[in-house]
This record gives C-alpha cells, sequence and structure tokens, in this order.
C-alpha cells in the first residue's frame, strides 16, 4: 500500500475473536481491493484478548498489507466504559 492518507478507514473492534475473524477480515480486504479504487485500510482494535485473535490479525496482514491493528491490553468496553 502507498503511504498517502487511506480515503477507507475501516475500524473493526476485536475481542477474542480468534474464531471468526480471518474469513471477515479477508472478505472485506479482497472486496475493497476488487470494488474500491482508492487506498483504504482496515483497523482491528484488540481489546483486552486472551486468545490468539492477534495471531490471526497478523497473518491475514502477512496476505493483505491493508490490514493492521492497535492493541489495548485492558477492556475497554462499549462506549470506552
Amino acid at each position: 500500500m502507498s503511504e498517502q492518507s487511506p480515503s477507507v478507514l475501516l475500524l473493526v473492534p476485536a475481542y477474542n475473536e480468534e474464531q471468526r475473524i480471518e474469513p471477515v477480515l479477508r472478505d472485506y480486504a479482497r472486496h475493497f481491493r476488487a470494488h474500491y479504487p482508492g487506498p483504504f485500510q482496515l483497523v482491528v482494535v484488540l481489546n483486552g484478548c486472551v486468545d490468539d485473535t492477534l495471531g490471526v490479525v497478523q497473518r491475514v496482514a502477512a496476505d493483505f498489507p491493508e490490514v493492521t491493528w492497535r492493541e489495548f491490553p485492558g477492556r475497554i468496553g462499549r462506549g470506552g466504559r
């Protein structure tokens, strides 16, 4: 992906989504590559995960550099509470 800012930024909140998140991220990345001409970024917001959600996201990011992540060690909860 180029160094310019994405014109589409999709935030995907995740808490212990190891079993479900991989096909979702791959489908989104494929869809945007095929149907959106500009730069895009999918950012997974990891919120206190205790499973291997991060490992799954990193595996997808190896194939789709548009996928990145931000990790918060403690659970923020809905609305930051």
